[in-house]
């Protein structure tokens, strides 16, 4: 659906050039809920406005939906943007206009009739549940009922693709989850390619099926978004990752491993990540029942990303040296991601 090759953007003020974007080269399909994070100046929002050449790209190409929008005419890429909906932090709403009158705007522009207008608004209401304030203005709504209106609007012209550029950065977190589900529930029903923009990786893990991380203009890391959270292969991913689901060693964990080296006890610090189905298994109980060893929990959390259960648990193994290794094998056979951490 959107194929990315070699994106470059750079920025010229004066005698000074600023390189936003270096090379960026993504494929994102058909259907799918696509992530893009990276922290303030990564180029994360210089790149969705490349996706629909609000900024055109120093270098490379854009192709969305077999168009290439980089070899356009300005005329050619009015038209093609109409299947490019988008919506904002701040909601860009008119507020001089009723919610009605904002979602029924790109419709006026394209000279939509009005009988069109009106079931095709209404319809759009119904879909972001604010059919009972068409006629109330901006001011009267709270802020995830102004994006649902921005989300209305951006769906009118029947997109192929929606962007949304920090669209909950604004919200609490109640309302921001309420406007994920909303996502969701529109690229189920209709199969709607969503590029979701942000710095959170709360976002990422609720919403997105892929994810592509960006870090001073670059791509650092893509892949399934269980994947990503799994086995990060980038600092930043780990960053990212730690904000949601904390994947360092705790320093109750660390001072654990000071008093074991002092006292001279032989142990093994494990950290086991549990996905899917395996997070339900009762592993630990089958380990102390089947080897001679001793498995004391020392730190533990379990979430779920998307809608799979993701968990990490962190143990100390003691034990005779083959016991514990056989432990260890024992582990890596049930579907498990094991690392040992540190020997002490």
């Amino acid at each position: 659906m959107i194929t990315l090759k070699n994106i470059r953007k750079v920025f010229t003020s004066g005698d000074n050039k600023i390189t936003a974007l270096n090379g960026i080269d993504l494929d994102i399909k058909g259907g799918e809920i696509f992530g893009i994070i990276g922290f303030s100046g990564a180029g994360k929002s210089t790149l969705v406005r490349c996706i629909n050449m609000l900024e055109k790209p120093t270098a490379g190409e854009v192709i969305v939906n077999g168009q290439n929008l980089t070899q356009l005419s300005k005329g050619e890429l009015r038209l093609a943007r109409r299947k490019i909906g988008m919506i904002f932090q701040h909601f860009n709403l008119l507020w001089s206009r009723t919610v009605f009158e904002n979602v029924a705007l790109p419709l006026e522009i394209n000279g939509v009739s009005r009988d069109k207008i009106q079931s095709k608004v209404n319809e759009l209401l119904q879909l972001v549940g604010l059919e009972d304030k068409a006629s109330a203005y901006p001011a009267q709504l709270s802020g995830g009922q102004k994006q649902r209106v921005g989300i209305a609007r951006a769906l009118a012209n029947d997109p192929k693709v929606l962007l949304c550029d920090e669209a909950t950065s604004a919200l609490d977190p109640d309302t921001t989850d309420s406007i994920l589900k909303l996502l969701q529930d529109i690229n189920r029903k209709l199969n709607l390619t969503i590029v979701v923009i942000t710095h959170e990786m709360h976002v990422i893990k609720e919403i997105c099926d892929r994810v592509a991380v960006l870090d001073r203009g670059q791509v650092v890391e893509v892949g399934p978004v269980i994947d990503v959270f799994t086995r990060p292969q980038s600092p930043v991913t780990r960053r990212f990752i730690n904000s949601v689901v904390k994947t360092d060693i705790p320093e109750v964990v660390r001072n654990r491993q000071i008093e074991l080296k002092a006292n001279g006890s032989p142990a093994k610090i494990v950290r086991i990540s549990f996905i899917g189905q395996s997070a339900g298994e009762p592993v630990i109980t089958q380990l102390i029942k089947n080897f001679n060893v001793t498995a004391n929990i020392l730190y533990g959390n379990l979430d779920h990303i998307k809608d799979t259960i993701y968990g990490m648990l962190t143990l100390e193994l003691t034990g005779q040296e083959q016991a514990v290794n056989d432990a260890l094998q024992f582990l890596k056979g049930q579907n498990l991601q094991v690392e040992v951490i540190q020997h002490v």
